[in-house]
């Protein structure tokens, strides 16, 4: 899925008015941007996968392309020239505005106040964005289903005990969300992720989400999730912290790791 119109849904699921502000005032001065987030997960998984909104939002994350810091900051200027990066306020609602490419380093960004992010994967996002149309005016990019659950995957690895595993639950929702809505024709046309699974459809939808996954990753991003995915005591850890049906979302988790794996 490379387009998706969300118009007749979009206003009742996301703050469109935010999001068509904020992409207006960040794109002239920065060299790409990709929704990322809860937003996009409900762009993506609950609009295009059909499945109800997991938790309500109005935040908004968005990740920008920049050469400099300097860059980054004129751009966040835009939106709240007294924000404390990456977090900024516009209207009252929190815009976290993170920034790579050039000013990465050892996939880390360092900022002002001395906060370092691990912002493994955004590029990634970028590459192969989803492009969503909110209103018939409103056209913005949107980090895949697949890219959304790399992020997914390696926000769990770094947060899981400050934010009580939300991330594992939020990568449980997308790989549901592999095999339902818009996802579904997808799956059943494809043979190979059948047959992979034994023909368990919805294992079929994460192992083919895994699949994708892989293929838009750089080596980077890919040695990140390789190195996590291959410990199994994590993996036992986030079994237990996606929620939902356990039996259902660890033979999707398996699933989605053996589409990780495969070349």
């Amino acid at each position: 899925m490379q387009y998706f119109d969300a118009s007749t849904r979009a206003d009742e699921v996301v703050p469109v008015d935010l999001i068509a502000a904020v992409v207006d005032r960040l794109m002239p001065h920065v060299d790409g941007l990709v929704l990322i987030g809860a937003v996009a997960r409900d762009l993506l998984g609950a609009i295009a996968g059909d499945l109800p909104v997991q938790r309500a939002t109005h935040d908004l994350d968005v990740a920008v392309a920049v050469r400099t810091m300097g860059q980054y900051r004129t751009a966040s200027a835009t939106i709240d020239p007294t924000g404390r990066e990456p977090h900024f306020q516009l209207g009252g609602t929190q815009v976290d505005i993170v920034p790579f490419g050039a000013v990465v380093t050892d996939s880390h960004v360092l900022f002002d106040n001395d906060f370092r992010l691990d912002v493994t994967g955004l590029a990634d996002a970028l590459a192969s964005p989803v492009t969503v149309r909110l209103r018939p005016e409103v056209v913005v990019p949107v980090a895949s289903l697949a890219a959304q659950s790399v992020l997914k995957l390696l926000a769990w690895r770094d947060r899981r005990f400050d934010t009580h595993a939300r991330d594992a639950v939020d990568l449980g929702f997308l790989l549901e969300a592999s095999s339902s809505g818009e996802y579904a024709d997808e799956v059943w046309a494809d043979e190979h992720a059948l047959a992979a699974c034994d023909f368990d459809f919805f294992s079929a939808g994460a192992f083919r989400l895994g699949r994708q996954a892989r293929a838009g990753m750089s080596d980077s991003t890919l040695q990140a999730v390789v190195d996590l995915t291959a410990d199994e005591s994590s993996m036992w850890s986030l079994v237990r912290d996606v929620g939902g049906i356990r039996s259902l979302r660890a033979n999707m988790l398996a699933a989605y790791r053996r589409g990780l794996a495969a070349s």
